[in-house]
């Protein structure tokens, strides 16, 4: 058996359920830049991928939808070192 039916009049539901999730989406292409401040290491907690700019990639939201990233800040004892004002991304995979 197959997932959309065996015919014709079998499709409409399916087709109609897919284009109204296309219908709702409200976001899409979100990006998430974390610019740390001196002395701050930002650390996303969970595999995010990241566009060329090394933005995070959010997934699409439908109306009413959310999204979360959880943020682990750390504080650095000498916030003039260059590694102490960084985002560090979990690699994804």
């Amino acid at each position: 058996m197959s997932c959309y039916g065996q015919t014709a009049e079998d499709l409409h539901d399916s087709f109609d359920e897919e284009l109204s999730l296309l219908q709702s989406l409200f976001l899409r292409r979100l990006r998430l830049k974390l610019v740390p401040g001196a002395g701050v290491v930002a650390e996303p907690l969970g595999p995010v991928r990241r566009d060329a700019n090394g933005a995070g990639l959010l997934p699409d939201l439908a109306r009413g939808a959310e999204a979360w990233l959880l943020v682990r800040l750390h504080r650095c004892p000498l916030p003039t070192l260059p590694e102490c004002r960084k985002t560090s991304w979990l690699p994804v995979g």
